[in-house]
């Protein structure tokens, strides 16, 4: 009975403790995400309570939650702006495979925001895989041609000049300062290095 007795303290104190750790995770959510949680848990929850989830784990900056979330809620609605707002948030907790894989579902069902896009081109180009980052850097490049897009440019010119496509960088620069009369100047200390650079290249070759 003793035994029985102090199996049972033991189990309270345990069940006390873990109650103690998720109160204070969750700090003033705390009652708020328990029902939520269990209807998560038990296949029950909507997509109102997964959003709601979402919300509270952003707040307490729990990524993994949010992303368990994000996943739930395409499964229930398959809304390919989920799968971006997934795809942002792995890439940028730096699950780069897992980035790849939801980039590319969801431009396979035919996402195509800048966005999203542009991340799957930096993803892309951060495993190597340059040919599809061009492709996608194009992509966003394209979605407003008579505007200079000045951070996807750089960065795109920055992949290019890192993977030793110094033409294709140079064409890059060139043409988008010829687009207006105030990018004249865009990327000078680039393009005078990749001058330098191709210059070199070719007076080896006559020599």
């Amino acid at each position: 009975m003793t035994d029985r007795i102090s199996a049972m303290i033991i189990v309270f104190a345990m069940v006390l403790i873990g109650a103690f750790i998720h109160a204070i995770n969750w700090d003033t959510y705390f009652f708020e995400i328990i029902p939520l949680k269990a209807k998560e848990m038990t296949g029950t929850a909507n997509t109102q309570d997964l959003f709601k989830i979402v919300e509270i784990c952003k707040a307490r900056h729990k990524h993994n939650c949010v992303k368990d979330s994000y996943k739930q809620i395409y499964r229930i609605n398959k809304d390919i702006t989920i799968l971006a707002k997934l795809g942002e948030l792995q890439h940028a907790t730096g699950d780069i495979q897992a980035a790849a894989h939801t980039f590319k579902e969801y431009v396979k069902l035919g996402g195509s925001e800048a966005e999203p896009t542009y991340r799957y081109a930096q993803v892309l180009a951060g495993m190597g895989q340059v040919d599809e980052a061009i492709r996608f850097y194009r992509q966003v490049l394209e979605l407003k041609p008579n505007t200079l897009q000045i951070t996807v440019t750089r960065n795109y010119v920055f992949m290019l000049i890192e993977h030793n496509r110094y033409e294709h960088a140079l064409e890059v620069i060139q043409y988008y300062r010829k687009k207006a009369d105030n990018t004249g100047y865009f990327m000078e200390k680039e393009l005078q290095a990749l001058n330098r650079i191709l210059k070199k290249g070719q007076d080896s070759k006559r020599s």
